[in-house]
């Protein structure tokens, strides 16, 4: 019930503060002066909305104190429930949460929510059922409901994978009677289900009823009716991250030494190489700073490494909103511990804004440094420091963004994000220091910073603050000032700011100023994280958005409508290959979403202008839709052209008419490859071999782009056969 509460209020803040908010920053915003936007800071622009924001929570006419309401966070009797909970009623609930009552509750729930075709929330309660069952009945009967309801989403890939679970822990009767002796359905490996089976496959009594048995039955008959062909459950894994073959940038250690940063006036920052290029280069392999996943694929892949969960998920401990692909990913997340218990409430928010929120549990420890004046991490810098283009934007965009950004910084106070670091922040591997009590151990080794005690080798050594104590050959205490540091033999142990108190209306002011920078820059900069979704026909297969994530790196490179270019996602981690050879001194050009080939250059230049801010000036944009067209409209005739003067060469002459270079040798290269390509893109496009080796299509297109004039229809065809190559080895799930 409190968290039904909790939720309701936070989706009416949200909601009321879209609608009405509106004329709220029209009405103040004559008291900030932005139209000189360079000199208005993120700084200046929170601390004016914080001013007459809290002035609207504090009074004035019934519009204004109804306008303030909406900003602030839930009302002090939902503070002193939530605090109450976090006392007395949490405890209660884990211990609740552990009984086998509640997994047949979450079962049955899940039955209702079967029959009424609500299979993902029914998924989502049968987690719930798995991570409190303790009886081996409920849990077969819980895999039987999983095994229905992903094959109703449509989850071919999952289903299967299930299916193996309960193979495994049914007994003979069921197993004889749903698989007989066929492995084609659900197959022998139960290598990623073996701690489900020791606990739950020891009792051979029968426990599918009838109605239960007969719906898996129906599943089974029909996968194996109609087995997905292409490729294999076991080859359809994700795969892993590709490697750079060359040297590393020093600056960039993800990031190819054959590449540099530029900057220049119409350009900005952007990434030149420095070296050739060639088709199918390794550029960047980069690693999202903080990242997201949408909410639709909570229940399917993992909150941490965002891979789809191909075995049997492991639900939250806390909730039951999010499933991890295993032990060491459930270990690893620790961001996911500051929203726990809020997630149907935070899927409210877009996107962006959900990534500007985890930006600050991810870097939360960097905020406190900061408010203090102390170094932050290399990862924060560039993640504070990305473009967000404050000058281009309205008074209206930024105010509306300012007060989004208090808006979220609310939220952060009421998760209490901060606090969940004031036990933790200053620590060194094992050792742990507060604000009031500081505690480090190692070996034999304990510290705390009022009376300060440490032991090595049967010494003991007393200090206060401001001073410095040295005893036996091997103990160092020193404490002056805000941080202080222990040196026991070649170990240093840094307790940094051990005497110094939280300062928390600072923080929540770097939170703020924070919060604005990301909902400002993360429309412009932050990336898709995507996955190939496998149709039984291959010819129909194509990315689908899985998440979001934020790459420093990769927010360099800029747009073109005809990119040379192309990204992938593996995990949370994106490469970028070359799809066209890249000169030495030339640009290296991303696509944002909006291809020539894709949209018309109306569409494009709209839609670029009002997310991106900038009006392209690509070749295709530049020269039009006379050359550059849909891919449709496409001409599939081969137009050749001389590969030094870039004059048109007709394919019945011998030579160029400027230069008098020969062109026959290319021109004959070129239509003994067309054969051969054909062919590549029929197999591959067909699903008959996806593992067919692309060198002559790689070839094909290096020579086309030196001596033809793109785009034709085999060309661009050749392109994006090679893209869903590499598509291949990324996300990817069976369908």
């Amino acid at each position: 019930t409190l968290l039904y509460t909790i939720k309701f209020e936070f989706q009416t803040m949200y909601s009321q503060f879209e609608r009405q908010f509106t004329d709220f920053l029209r009405t103040h915003l004559t008291h900030l002066d932005l139209k000189d936007r360079n000199r208005a800071s993120e700084e200046e622009v929170i601390s004016h909305l914080t001013h007459h924001l809290t002035d609207a929570c504090r009074g004035g006419g019934d519009d204004t104190r109804h306008h303030g309401d909406v900003i602030k966070s839930p009302s002090q009797h939902t503070k002193d429930q939530h605090s109450a909970s976090n006392k007395m009623f949490k405890p209660t609930l884990v211990k609740c949460l552990k009984s086998e009552e509640l997994a047949r509750a979450h079962l049955c729930f899940a039955e209702e929510l079967v029959s009424a075709g609500e299979h993902r929330l029914a998924l989502s309660e049968l987690g719930g059922a798995i991570r409190n069952c303790v009886a081996t009945q409920t849990f077969r009967k819980i895999v039987a409901m999983r095994v229905v309801a992903l094959h109703e989403i449509k989850c071919i890939q999952e289903c299967e994978a299930e299916l193996v679970l309960l193979k495994s822990v049914c007994c003979d009767d069921c197993r004889n009677g749903l698989f007989g002796k066929s492995d084609s359905i659900g197959g022998n490996n139960v290598q990623n289900y073996q701690s489900f089976i020791d606990k739950f496959g020891a009792d051979s009594s029968c426990s599918l009823d009838s109605v239960t048995r007969k719906s898996v039955g129906e599943v089974v008959k029909k996968l194996t009716k109609t087995k997905t062909q292409g490729l294999s459950h076991e080859s359809s894994k994700c795969c892993k991250v590709p490697t750079i073959n060359d040297p590393l940038s020093p600056e960039y250690p993800y990031v190819s030494s054959r590449v540099d940063i530029r900057h220049s006036v119409d350009r900005g920052r952007h990434v030149v190489a420095k070296e050739a290029l060639q088709i199918g280069d390794i550029v960047a392999v980069e690693d999202a700073r903080t990242w997201t996943l949408l909410p639709d694929k909570w229940d399917s892949h993992c909150q941490h490494c965002l891979r789809l969960c191909h075995h049997a998920p492991l639900p939250c401990v806390g909730c039951p909103d999010v499933v991890y692909c295993s032990v060491d990913c459930v270990d690893a997340d620790r961001v996911h511990a500051v929203e726990c218990g809020y997630m149907s409430a935070l899927q409210t928010l877009p996107k962006m804004v959900y990534l500007a929120f985890r930006t600050v549990s991810v870097f939360r420890r960097d905020i406190i440094k900061e408010s203090r004046g102390e170094e932050t991490s290399v990862d924060y810098r560039q993640v504070s420091e990305l473009i967000t283009n404050l000058e281009l934007r309205t008074p209206v965009d930024i105010a509306r963004r300012g007060a989004l950004a208090i808006f979220l910084t609310n939220i952060v106070k009421e998760l209490n994000v901060f606090k969940m670091c004031d036990s933790t922040f200053g620590t060194s591997n094992s050792t742990m220091g507060t604000s009031n009590s500081t505690m480090g151990t190692s070996n034999s080794t304990m510290v705390t910073s009022n009376s300060t005690m440490v032991t090595s080798n049967s010494t003991m050594v007393t200090s206060n603050t401001n001073s410095t104590m040295v005893t036996g050959a091997s103990s160092v205490m020193t404490c002056s000032g805000r941080d202080s540091t222990i040196s026991i033999g070649d170990m240093t142990i840094c307790l940094g700011g051990c005497h110094q108190a939280m300062d928390y209306k600072t923080i929540y002011s770097s939170t703020s100023k924070l919060l604005l920078k990301c909902l400002q820059s993360y429309p412009c900069n932050a990336h898709e994280i995507s996955e190939l979704q496998i149709r039984p026909e291959f010819r129909y297969s194509a990315n689908e958005d899985i998440g979001a994530g934020v790459y420093p790196f990769l927010s360099l490179v800029n747009h073109s409508c005809n990119p040379n270019v192309v990204r992938h996602s593996v995990g949370h981690v994106t490469v970028l290959r070359v799809l066209r050879r890249v000169g030495e001194g030339q640009e290296l050009l991303d696509n944002y979403g909006y291809h020539y080939a894709t949209h018309t250059v109306a569409e494009r230049s709209k839609a670029l202008k009002s997310q991106y801010l900038f009006v392209c000036a690509c070749a295709p944009c530049e020269e039009g839709p006379v050359r550059w067209r849909l891919f449709p409209e496409i001409s599939p005739s081969v137009r050749f052209r001389c590969a030094v003067c870039r004059v048109e060469v007709g394919e019945g002459r011998k030579k160029c008419p400027r230069c008098g270079r020969s062109a026959a040798k290319f021109i004959n290269r070129i239509r003994s490859l067309e054969g051969s390509v054909r062919s590549i893109i029929g197999s591959f496009v067909g699903g008959v071999d996806l593992d067919i080796d692309m060198a002559p299509l790689i070839e094909f297109l290096s020579i086309c782009e030196s001596h033809t004039i793109p785009p034709f229809t085999l060309f661009n065809e050749c392109q994006e056969v090679l893209k869903q190559k590499w598509n291949l080895g990324s996300n990817r799930r069976q369908m």
